[in-house]
């Protein structure tokens, strides 16, 4: 494939997070995403090979980016890089929610532990806790690794469901000024 190419693939890309956010991973087609992309269903294979490699490719150039991202707010106060990778990884979650989801996809449906997502967050966290770890809770390392996993795991499922508590919590995590409380009241619990 030459650089012209190029746009075209993007276009495909862009038209299958699309097609994923308003179908979900189940409903996913690839003339779905061929006809949001307005190319035929030989050009989605031509330029990917087929709907697996379509979406490998897709999970790994958005894992990049997310992995770029968070290293861009690895500088700071231990607080305040939680504070920006948890509103990032957040509002992300919330303003793509079925794509956040894909990411976990063959986890939920199958499992599958083997995907790219758990080897990159997994990458992350060692990472932020070179930054963060010494403000963690915890008597030894393991509990401030402990820590910094449920904080993971906190944001991470109030982003793909966050209206599963909402009644309770009493506030919307779609509402900016919410979300900031809620994150801050995670920072609380486990930083010292």
């Amino acid at each position: 494939m030459n650089k012209h190419d190029e746009p075209i693939r993007q276009k495909i890309i862009i038209a299958t997070i699309s097609c994923i956010e308003k179908l979900g991973m189940r409903g996913l087609t690839v003339r779905a995403i061929a006809k949001e992309a307005g190319v035929n269903v030989a050009a989605v294979n031509y330029y990917f090979g087929s709907k697996d490699a379509l979406l490998d490719t897709l999970m790994k150039q958005t894992l990049d980016h997310m992995t770029e991202d968070v290293k861009e707010m690895m500088e700071g106060s231990p607080r305040g890089i939680l504070e920006e990778i948890f509103g990032y990884l957040l509002s992300g979650a919330l303003l793509y929610p079925n794509f956040t989801k894909a990411h976990l996809y063959n986890i939920f449906t199958a499992g599958d532990y083997r995907g790219g997502f758990v080897k990159r967050i997994n990458q992350i966290l060692e990472e932020v806790y070179g930054h963060v770890g010494p403000a963690l809770r915890g008597k030894d390392e393991q509990d401030k690794k402990n820590a910094l996993t449920q904080m993971f795991y906190t944001v991470f499922f109030s982003g793909t469901m966050p209206d599963l508590f909402k009644k309770f919590r009493g506030a919307d995590l779609h509402d900016r000024d919410s979300m900031d409380r809620y994150i801050k009241s995670i920072l609380d619990a486990y930083l010292d």
